[in-house]
């Protein structure tokens, strides 16, 4: 673009936007002047993309509607569709779900005319772009459903197809089972992320017990010096490689750290699961551990599966979605560990609970979490006796305007949930808890209303300071048989009514038999010989 303005939109399509309005104008400019139409026309997906995600979706959408009369060309007009979809549904639009699947068919259809010219990065770039329409967060994490709840095989079918994804799949492991089980109980272990972790606390501490050294990397202060995360088109390039034979090179610290460990475990799901898999040195054991937003994320996809020697899931129903929405992961070892364990042997009885007729909810101001739920069954526990409360623990994160229309009106839909009389006036707040296992000071009852979760860590960590749970069905993960394992099958309920009957009703020694349950599934010593078993480290000490 020869015009004055082109350096503007040439950051813009590398994804840099310093300046919204800025950028949108120059984009029209360019778009009104017949000598640099064309090449508008070609930058408009990248420059919706990148004014999307500097938070204009609504620019991003007046360039789509803009460009859209005259963009020629299957791929073009994919991707300018792929960029529209995704720019209105983070201005709050609400597209059809075929609307959704048509535009990732679409990608598809592109990426395998790529893949028959043997352009296997381009057609693995397209395929990204599918999976980021496919998995985006509107559609799955900011609202209270996900169509993979109710057909994620269906919703992922054209992806799975794709040319370029089954020559992915059909990588060949470097190293046959027997020379990967067959070695010494690993001793030093690189832990990776890629900004960090609030779930590292009980591998910490399972390490230092086992005798393990443990090494970190946070691959985020790694860049710099020309190095960057692989994101997007890098990280799909990364995997093309990866299959290809090649191992591309990495920060002269990570390369380090790689030379001195046995084992490299990398948590969450994320880029630096494809970095570390696509890059790790092949005498180096590769393990990666699935929380739960990452198995609604198009990350996995590009992981180099046949690289990873065993994958960790904190439940098993995260492990179940995530080989239905990536099959490859099926053929990988594959076990529970959680993500937190009371610290020593649950002796006793439980503490007493100070606050006998208080609810609690953790972490309770966003979408999955789902408090509106929690003031159903608080509605139907005043019902019958109005001395019950609910105690809301953590920040408000609903007193600011979010970044996402969706979490926006569920905002409102809770406060319009709260201001009615059967609950009004019945809920307090606790902006902050270091310890969760004290909570049992302020209410008698731990509530999980969430329609998606993991381990829910807060749930447990309420139990093990004495808690009687109350576990709705989370519904999202629900057909992959959640919560399974992480809950006794009594804490859970399936509707607010059935809610209130436990917390008026509760079973003789409810609370503890299930201060006993935790101690006996999901206690230190089960999660130590968990890290013997699956991770091959030392016995503990101890």
């Amino acid at each position: 673009m020869a015009t004055p303005l082109a350096p503007l939109l040439r950051d813009a399509v590398r994804g840099r936007v310093a300046d919204s309005d800025a950028v949108r104008l120059a984009w029209h400019e360019a778009f009104e002047d017949p000598s640099t139409r064309t090449a508008s026309l070609i930058a408009a997906p990248q420059v919706a993309r990148a004014l999307r995600r500097a938070g204009a979706p609504e620019a991003a959408v007046e360039v789509c509607a803009s460009a859209d009369p005259l963009v020629t060309g299957a791929e073009l007009r994919a991707t300018l569709d792929q960029s529209w979809l995704l720019a209105r549904m983070a201005a709050g639009d609400d597209p059809p779900h075929e609307e959704v699947l048509r535009g990732a068919a679409s990608l598809v259809a592109a990426s395998d005319g790529r893949f028959d010219k043997d352009q296997r990065e381009a057609a693995a770039r397209l395929l990204h772009l599918a999976w980021e329409l496919l998995l985006d967060r509107s559609l799955h994490t900011h609202g209270t459903t996900s169509p993979l709840a109710e057909d994620a095989r269906g919703w992922t079918r054209s992806v799975r197809g794709a040319k370029v994804a089954v020559w992915l799949d059909q990588a060949i492991p470097e190293r046959p089972w027997w020379r990967r089980w067959a070695r010494p109980r690993v001793r030093r272990v690189l832990l990776v992320t890629q900004r960090g972790s609030n779930f590292l606390d009980q591998l910490r501490t399972s390490a230092e017990r086992a005798g393990v050294e443990l090494r970190e990397v946070v691959l985020t202060d790694l860049q710099g010096d020309g190095w960057v995360i692989p994101r997007g088109a890098a990280m799909s390039a990364l995997r093309v490689a990866a299959r290809e034979g090649a191992r591309p090179e990495v920060p002269e610290q990570l390369a380090q750290a790689y030379a001195w460990a046995d084992q490299v475990l990398v948590d969450w799901c994320d880029e630096a699961a494809v970095l570390v898999s696509a890059t790790a040195p092949e005498d180096v054991e590769v393990v990666v551990r699935v929380h739960s937003l990452e198995a609604l994320s198009p990350q996995p996809p590009f992981v180099s599966w046949e690289r990873v020697d065993r994958l960790v899931v904190v439940a098993g129903h995260i492990g179940r979605l995530l080989e239905t929405v990536v099959p490859r992961t099926g053929k990988v070892r594959r076990g529970l560990l959680p993500p937190h364990a009371p610290a020593g042997r649950l002796d006793g009885s439980p503490p007493p609970a100070r606050q006998p007729h208080v609810m609690a909810l953790v972490g309770w101001a966003q979408p999955v979490k789902d408090p509106v739920w929690a003031l159903d069954v608080l509605a139907a526990v005043r019902a019958e006796d109005p001395r019950w409360r609910l105690l809301l623990v953590g920040p408000d994160l609903f007193a600011e305007p979010s970044t996402s229309p969706a979490v926006n009106r569920y905002a409102d839909a809770y406060r319009e949930r709260a201001a009615r009389p059967d609950v009004a006036g019945a809920v307090d707040h606790l902006p902050w808890l270091d310890d969760v296992t004290t909570l049992g000071e302020h209410a008698s009852v731990i509530l999980s209303t969430s329609v998606r979760e993991g381990f829910a860590v807060g749930l447990h960590e309420a139990v093990e300071g004495g808690l009687l749970p109350v576990v709705r069905r989370w519904p999202i993960v629900a057909p992959f048989g959640a919560p399974g394992e992480t809950c006794a099958p009594e804490w859970v309920v399936d509707t607010p009514e059935q809610a209130a009957r436990r917390v008026l009703e509760p079973p003789d020694d409810a609370r503890e038999l299930a201060w006993r349950w935790l101690d006996r599934r999901l206690g230190a010593r089960v999660a130590a010989r968990g890290y013997r078993r699956l991770l091959r480290w030392p016995v503990p000490r101890p």
